[in-house]
């Protein structure tokens, strides 16, 4: 199967672009005696990187660096356990599979005393521009390093291939590298919480509780994306639709949190979810303290309340704080109490998530945070946990943020192994903006506002797979054998 993937930013102009027409690997595992084990392949390309650099309108245009983009979009490489459906629309890796190794272009590694042991070498003498015109990039690995059982090779831009998908042994590299690539973004502001963003109509809905009144009023805005109204501005956008319901009675006395602190209100597939947070420290989840979910439709106009069990065995759980959605179906949080804007509490030493089957939630499940800390005010120094850069990264799997200020530490939490590692990575968007999703898988939006509105801003995303490579029989490397791999892309200039 073969999919060709655009290396321009834009289909506004039509003419000659640079096309990927094949990627082909080679992994060489090599004994002490000098016997080498020899596995060839071919690879597709996904869409991952058509959809990274989707025109994003006005509220967005890329920043890369234009002499050098095949590096950029594809000088990283990610090793799986398992192999990967080969489908040109799956442009993140599940949840579940379990990254082996992982590399970049122009980064050494190993010679550092904690270096992580996944984490391979780029062989600069075996790499760059061939005469043929092709792109090859060579990349090592040590006895000590990337051992395991690889299944599945895949390209991914320069800079998530540095972050890597989780350090299983964890170890860090001392420096770790942010993700630049998000956009030059213009910010866009509405009134309430944004909600159902979409790329191809060109709209938002802002959804503003008003708990004095006990109403919801929810209002479709025109974004210049796709389409543009010129009556429209960056503070004042135009106002498509405007509808008023009636708020359920367990909201209006309801303490809710907002995007920055509790991130008890998120823009979830489209859908408003809106949770309420213990306040007292003696607010138990089940006993004195009552967990409801509402999930507010914006395109119906309707809003269902549910309540939610405390099946995690500790009868000390407060509320679900600071929650990462991986869909609507599948949602990881911190233990916490206190809904004030500016103070509140957390104990991060945890990470507990659950997921949803035909409607009913499974019993809850918890995971050891590497970087958690004890009970801490918002007020101390210590930023306890977000969900940054990437949130869900698709159904079951997203980036934590977590150690204290001025320490970023991304870690890699995936719900189908029960697992939080450590990455190479670091925080980028800054504070505890959660990336919200839009209708496009590699954009998603921030909002950094209140219930009275303020800005939102459109994010690209770099936590992706542009290649999927599966081996035609699974490698298996120890510590006794070294291993190379070698990356070659083809690629042609065809009329778009």
């Amino acid at each position: 199967m073969k999919c060709k993937t655009k290396l321009s930013p834009s289909k506004a102009e039509p003419g000659k672009v640079l096309q990927i027409r094949k990627g082909e690997t080679t992994i060489v595992l090599r004994d002490a005696d000098g016997h080498e084990e020899v596995y060839h392949d071919r690879n597709m390309q996904t869409n991952a990187i058509n959809e990274m650099l989707r025109n994003c309108g006005w509220l967005n245009r890329d920043n890369l660096d234009q002499t050098n983009l095949a590096v950029q979009l594809l000088g990283g490489v990610l090793l799986y356990h398992d192999s990967i459906t080969e489908d040109a629309n799956i442009v993140v890796a599940p949840a579940g599979n379990a990254m082996t190794a992982n590399a970049c272009h122009g980064v050494g590694n190993g010679e550092s005393e904690g270096d992580p042991t996944e984490m391979g070498s780029y062989v600069a003498g075996e790499s760059g521009w061939q005469n043929d015109g092709s792109l090859l990039l060579v990349f090592e690995w040590t006895t000590s390093q990337g051992n395991g059982t690889i299944s599945a090779v895949c390209a991914t831009n320069k800079e998530y291939g540095y972050c890597g998908e989780g350090n299983a042994n964890g170890l860090q590299r001392s420096t770790k590298q942010s993700l630049t690539l998000s956009g030059t973004a213009t910010p866009y502001t509405i009134q309430g919480y944004p909600c159902k963003l979409s790329l191809s109509d060109s709209s938002v809905y802002g959804i503003a509780l008003d708990q004095e009144n006990e109403t919801i009023t929810i209002r479709k805005y025109r974004l210049p994306l796709s389409k543009v109204n010129i009556k429209g501005t960056p503070t004042a956008p135009v106002v498509l639709s405007e509808t008023e319901i009636a708020m359920p009675a367990h909201m209006v006395g309801a303490t809710i949190g907002s995007y920055e602190s509790t991130g008890g209100i998120q823009d979830v597939d489209g859908h408003l979810i809106v949770l309420n947070t213990a306040t007292p420290s003696s607010g138990y989840w089940g006993t004195d303290f009552t967990q409801y979910m509402w999930d507010i439709d914006p395109a119906t106009g309707t809003v269902t309340e549910s309540t939610l069990l405390n099946t995690s065995g500790v009868a000390t759980l407060h509320c679900i704080e600071n929650p990462m959605w991986m869909g609507r179906d599948c949602v990881a949080f911190v233990d916490g109490y206190d809904g004030s804007r500016y103070d509140y509490y957390r104990d991060t030493r945890k990470i507990y998530s659950m997921m949803r089957t035909e409607g009913v939630w499974g019993a809850i499940q918890a995971c050891d945070n590497p970087y958690g800390q004890e009970y801490t005010s918002n007020y101390g120094n210590v930023r306890a946990i977000g969900w940054d850069y990437g949130n869900a990264l698709t159904v079951g799997k997203g980036i934590v943020v977590t150690g204290k200020t001025g320490e970023g530490n991304n870690l890699l939490f995936d719900y189908e192994t029960n697992t939080a590692l450590v990455t190479n990575g670091n925080w980028t968007t800054g504070y505890l903006h959660t990336l919200m999703p839009t209708d496009a898988p590699l954009i998603g939006y921030v909002y950094s506002g209140t219930n009275d509105g303020n800005a939102i801003t459109i994010i690209r995303k770099q936590t992706c797979i542009s290649t999927i490579n599966n081996l035609g029989t699974p490698v298996t490397k120890t510590a006794d054998k070294t291993m190379k791999l070698q990356y070659r892309f083809e690629f042609d200039e065809e009329d778009e």
